[in-house]
């Protein structure tokens, strides 16, 4: 019976840590919270890329390793067509 009365608290503990974990997922980047990757991007670039990013992230399903170089090389050309 000791092996059963832990298993509510470790299942309350996964699923906790499995909601967390999406909270964090879904949260966009910001304008003071970014990728370090874009900290040295100009200020105009680096808010154009993290709104790329974000796009590609929620609306692509894209992974955030691979949405953060596609969104700063989209930002850069983006600021060098202007």
């Amino acid at each position: 019976m000791d092996f059963l009365s832990g298993i509510p608290y470790v299942s309350g503990i996964i699923v906790l840590n499995i909601l967390l974990t999406l909270i964090i997922k879904i949260m966009p980047w910001t304008k003071k919270d970014y990728p370090d990757a874009m900290k040295n991007l100009d200020k105009e670039v680096r808010d154009k890329a993290i709104e790329i990013a974000n796009a590609l992230v929620k609306e692509e399903k894209m992974e955030e390793g691979r949405a953060i170089p596609i969104a700063i090389s989209q930002a850069k050309e983006s600021a060098d067509n202007k």
